[in-house]
């Protein structure tokens, strides 16, 4: 009949229930020996120690050479700052796999970073935040990113909109990914995402290819792997392109084992973060490109890593993503940012000689008030704050905020007739030291008006709005800010600020400025977008060319670090966009 019957007896099963024993030891053996990255031997009692797990997965596009740097140079910060060998592990791990190091009883994850969802969906309570990385991609803005919606080449000039893209194939990395689907359906929106038919492909760079290919017709890749791929592997994404930016979303950040805080004679974290902290401040002041920690963070589009875990806390990230899929499931789209022009090389350069103007007329101006202030009081309105400050020697001293409201100048380093503001929240003096040393550093803000708003109205409302904002910003201002001068860039209603910082770098100047100031940014997030149709906001260092001759006229040197670029023309969204310049110091 063709059936065939297997007859076992209990001496057969015996026999084979000893060998499958057996095959068990062995395979134990196998994987003491060939496993010393999770588990050791320790001294003769043979008890094993954990293991420790390192992984940095996440953006593999980045060379394995330059992951291994970056994680040798933290390990050597981490070992002198513990005074123990090997306490962040032997190095990183590339083949095993970071939900199952998170699993294992005999392992412990000491450093890694995770995607938002997965982090607070099944390891929400198996991991601590250590770290959140700034990175300098386009479509990242200090600890967000989002995703680049991408097209193939031949569908440019068909699609113009993520909308139109309903009913076709999206390529996902992972139904489980924040960037990857959900960003991708908080754009298309509920109904055109039912529309939609997903192809799976397990990773970003195979949901390019599955583009590339035409298997799919787009797909949302994280724009921190989009960047990478396309420094490190052009191939990959050539055939395709981007149509539009998705959302912010919190960055994913590095994480340890939260079952490290278990070590009661050893704060883990808090060595973990402070080694962080030390090599984003070595990277912050290098001069050198060549330096190992410049090479480092440079090969994997890092900028700065922030330790403020007490703001990115994990109840940050669930409260953040969970806002994020209640838009996916409630029909709020998010906020589509289309590719926009970006600052050319020669406007940012026009921006640079008119901030050195500004600074030397400030630096005229104040000479001038100091001798005549008397007589300038009748034809402004000044006012003094007494402030109390400590000097070095603890010893407290008077200092008075100056604020001279509008008033209107015409000067041969500014040319024409133009209202100008000044604010001096740590007093004349200091800002005029500050003016005449020999580098400074300066933070320029140009704002570009909408041609169709009524100027004249519109510069009364700019004017008072922003005035009520700064009475109560000055007094919250730290010392390192010296001086803030308004005026129009162009006349007609461009506007342009320039604060000066005493600051030994501009990159601590910026980050300095953007963190600490809630105010500062609802004026930003409320106010701008009224007034400007985009605002630029360039990070400076200047120097004095009449620094060491006596009696010379003030002239200044401004060399241009960085620039955010922000576009309020898009409706519900905005698009930022940071421009690095690599531009020779003008003469």
């Amino acid at each position: 009949s063709g059936r065939i019957v297997v007859s076992i007896s209990v001496d057969s099963l015996l026999f084979l229930w000893f060998v499958g024993m057996c095959s068990r030891v062995d395979i134990d053996r196998i994987i003491d020996d060939e496993d010393e990255a999770c588990v050791e031997k320790e001294g003769k009692s043979g008890r094993r120690s954990l293991g420790l797990h390192a992984e940095l997965a996440l953006y593999d596009a980045v060379p394995q050479a330059l992951l291994n740097g970056f994680f040798s140079l933290l390990k050597a910060e981490f070992e002198e700052r513990s005074g123990r060998k090997n306490s962040l592990g032997k190095g990183l791990e590339f083949n095993c796999p970071l939900d199952d190091a998170l699993e294992r009883d005999d392992c412990r994850v000491s450093f890694a970073q995770m995607c938002g969802l997965p982090l607070i969906n099944g390891y929400f309570r198996k991991v601590d935040i250590v770290a959140v990385p700034n990175y300098k991609c386009m479509g990242c803005e200090e600890n967000f990113y989002s995703s680049v919606i991408i097209i193939h080449n031949d569908d440019e000039n068909v699609i113009t909109s993520v909308e139109e893209l309903a009913g076709s194939v999206a390529a996902v990395n992972s139904n489980f990914s924040l960037s990857g689907m959900v960003l991708l359906a908080n754009a298309l929106g509920p109904q055109n995402t039912m529309q939609t038919t997903f192809l799976p492909t397990g990773a970003h760079v195979d949901s390019v290819v599955a583009v590339r290919e035409k298997r799919a017709r787009f797909a949302a890749v994280d724009c921190i792997t989009w960047h990478l791929l396309k420094q490190y592997n052009p191939d990959v994404v050539h055939g395709t392109h981007v149509l539009c930016f998705t959302e912010r979303a919190p960055v994913p950040p590095f994480v340890c084992d939260v079952r490290l805080k278990e070590q009661k004679d050893f704060d883990f974290i808090a060595t973990l973060q402070a080694s962080l902290d030390s090599m984003s401040h070595k990277f912050a002041v290098a001069s050198d490109e060549e330096d190992p920690v410049s090479i480092a963070f440079r090969g994997s589009a890092l900028k700065a890593i922030d330790t403020r875990v007490d703001v990115y806390s994990l109840q940050y990230y669930q409260d953040s993503i969970i806002h994020l899929r209640k838009k996916m499931h409630e029909g709020v789209s998010g906020a589509l940012r289309p590719p926009h022009c970006r600052l050319s090389s020669n406007v940012a350069q026009q921006h640079a000689r008119f901030m050195e103007r500004m600074a030397q007329w400030l630096h005229t101006c104040l000479l001038r008030i100091k001798k005549e202030r008397q007589s300038l009081q009748t034809q402004s309105q000044e006012q003094t704050r007494p402030q109390d400050t400590a000097e070095k020697d603890g010893t407290p001293t008077k200092k008075e905020n100056i604020v001279i409201r509008w008033f209107r100048v015409h000067d041969d380093h500014l040319g024409q007739m133009r209202d100008v503001r000044i604010d001096l929240p740590q007093g004349m003096d200091c800002a005029l030291d500050s003016l005449a040393a020999p580098t400074a550093t300066y933070i320029g803000f140009f704002g570009e008006r909408p041609k169709e708003c009524d100027l004249e109205v519109n510069d009364h409302l700019v004017s008072d709005e922003c005035w009520v904002g700064d009475e109560k910003l000055l007094p919250c201002l730290p010392t390192t800010i010296v001086g803030k001068i308004v005026t129009p860039f162009k006349l007609g209603g461009d506007f342009a600020n320039l604060v000066l910082i005493r600051a030994d770098d501009p990159i601590h100047a910026r980050s300095t400025f953007s963190h600490n100031f809630p105010l500062h940014k609802r004026l930003v997030r409320d106010v701008a977008p009224k007034y400007y149709k985009g605002v630029c906001i360039h990070t400076c260092l200047a120097k004095r060319k009449d620094h060491e001759i006596a009696d010379a006229p003030f002239r200044v040197n401004i060399t241009l670090e960085s620039t955010l670029q922000v576009d309020y023309r898009v409706q519900g969204g905005v698009t930022r966009e940071r421009i690095h310049w690599e531009v020779e110091e003008a003469e």
